[in-house]
């Protein structure tokens, strides 16, 4: 009788451990409400937060949008939504001529190509990582622009 009490009790108490444990609201999820909302590591001063906010609202056809910039020069990678994929590479030219027009100073190179939308992110990536120099920066980003032209 004693020791099936004391079972009873442990199973009770390691019930209200574990149960308090998981109240505390906790979540492993820490993503950020903003999905555009990348910390800039680049070596430029084009702010690509805002950029990349304003293509996403002009747009209503984009559904993401990545880049990545070095000195002048700015490379654009746009997913569109399933409805608009028959049209992506107008959808990108169009976003390339929206940006010449408003900012003159940065040249653009955008694509709808899914292989370097994952490139830009792998770029952005190994810089948040701070693994790169400038010189293999700016020699992965001149591939990245080999690859757009070699389309």
């Amino acid at each position: 009788m004693q020791k099936s009490k004391s079972c009873n009790m442990l199973v009770v108490w390691l019930s209200l451990l574990v149960l308090t444990g998981c109240q505390t609201g906790q979540t492993l999820d820490n993503q950020s409400d903003n999905p555009l909302a990348a910390k800039q590591t680049n070596y430029s001063v084009i702010d690509q937060d805002t950029l990349n906010g304003d293509i996403y609202n002009q747009f209503e056809d984009i559904v993401d949008v990545t880049s990545i910039s070095n000195n002048d020069e700015l490379i654009m990678a746009i997913k569109v939504d399933q409805l608009a994929q028959f049209n992506e590479q107008k959808i990108a030219k169009e976003v390339q001529s929206y940006l010449k027009k408003s900012n003159e100073d940065i040249k653009p190179k955008v694509s709808s190509d899914l292989k370097i939308y994952i490139e830009i992110d792998r770029l952005k990536q190994q810089l948040a990582d701070q693994d790169l120099s400038k010189s293999d920066f700016d020699k992965l980003f001149d591939e990245i622009i080999q690859l757009i032209e070699g389309k």
